[in-house]
């Protein structure tokens, strides 16, 4: 393990002609990132040199193109289609890099959210609310898109890297498309930047989370964390044993208070409206619903009205019907249900199975044995 030396890195410096400015910047930076987890990273062009990819390919990715992406829509299991951007193959190396030696040593995290997170599944966040009285649910509408350009700038320059740095950073783990914001429709948490331009900004797009960047899940966990918190407290000051988790952009409320009524409901529902567009989001406020006392209740397709969780009958219907008419005849399934190709279907059978083994392994185990599902079932 080598000791952090400030003289000795003056020393080595300044007899390779660097100005004194430049290294006492230099040892300034590195003196506070010696006390972080995270790695010293001076310039893009130090950065180069850490992931060994030439200056000029990796500058290139700063400059946010769609062109660095394919892109294809899967259908959502609520209905409707999300859009996956896939890097190419050196720009998902550079975010897996930044994924790995940064963003997974972030430790500033919430505890409330259960999305993309190591040890934590689907199920940790649904079991809190088992066997509750009341139930509220809300959605984040266009979650991953809503986080923009300037977020994952702030993010990266409050860890201490400068300016110029941290933009280039964001701009490696966004990505500009026709359905990009503009600075003019920017939420108000961005007035700051629309009164003093942003610095940075080269055209009026800015940049949001793609999904399928080895980046976004993290940094979208990390961003909305104070989102978290500040649900949580204001649930915490109503002081009627409110549960709360998040799992991405699915946001869930429980009680088993007897003391509730609908003047508690309706100071949750505005209250919560409220912090989620005070932090530049958008409830989607057509997907919030309420479950009262004796109402079957559900969380992303698991059954919590008991102490354990379950999957839901409607969830097993579906998914063994895409079982057992996939086997049957790959490609008219494929038609008959409207996917674009066959690897679109195994696509999201194969979603469909991963999300039923976290619930209930014993069951999926089940359906192996019965549709004989084995390593050729998704082969034409």
């Amino acid at each position: 393990m080598k000791i952090w030396q400030p003289a000795l890195y003056r020393k080595t410096a300044l007899k390779k002609g660097l100005s004194l400015s430049i290294i006492n910047n230099a040892i300034k930076i590195y003196t506070h990132f010696s006390k972080t987890p995270f790695p010293c990273i001076l310039t893009i062009n130090h950065l180069s040199k850490i992931l060994n990819i030439p200056y000029p390919a990796l500058k290139r990715y700063t400059y946010n193109q769609i062109d660095n992406y394919k892109h294809f829509s899967i259908r959502k299991r609520s209905g409707g289609t999300r859009r996956i951007y896939s890097p190419n193959y050196n720009l998902l190396r550079i975010q897996q890099w930044i994924n790995r030696e940064i963003l997974q040593k972030d430790t500033n995290i919430s505890d409330f959210s259960y999305a993309f997170r190591k040890g934590l599944s689907i199920r940790d966040c649904a079991s809190i609310h088992c066997n509750q009285s009341w139930l509220i649910k809300f959605d984040i509408k266009n979650y991953f898109e809503s986080i923009s350009e300037i977020d994952v700038y702030n993010y990266f320059h409050k860890l201490g890297y400068n300016k110029l740095l941290s933009f280039q950073l964001a701009r490696i783990c966004t990505v500009n498309d026709s359905r990009n914001k503009t600075i003019d429709t920017l939420p108000s948490k961005f007035i700051y930047h629309k009164n003093k331009q942003y610095k940075f900004l080269q055209n009026s797009e800015i940049g949001f989370l793609p999904q399928g960047a080895a980046t976004s899940p993290m940094l979208a966990n990390l961003i909305t964390s104070q989102l978290d918190e500040d649900i949580n407290n204001f649930l915490q000051s109503i002081d009627l044993d409110f549960n709360y988790s998040r799992y991405a952009d699915d946001i869930f409320i429980s009680t088993n208070s007897k003391q509730i009524d609908d003047t508690h409901i309706r100071k949750v529902l505005n209250s919560v409206y409220s912090i989620i567009i005070s932090h530049g989001f958008e409830p989607n406020k057509n997907k919030t619903k309420i479950f009262r006392p004796g109402k079957c209740k559900n969380i992303l397709g698991i059954n919590v009205n008991s102490s354990d969780v379950k999957l839901t009958k409607h969830f097993r219907n579906i998914l063994e019907c895409h079982l057992f008419y996939f086997k049957k005849d790959k490609i008219q399934h494929t038609l008959n249900r409207g996917f674009n190709t066959v690897f679109g279907a195994t696509a999201y059978i194969h979603g469909l199975l991963s999300y039923a083994e976290q619930i209930d392994s014993n069951y999926v185990k089940k359906l192996k044995k019965k549709y004989q599902i084995d390593t050729d079932f998704f082969n034409i």
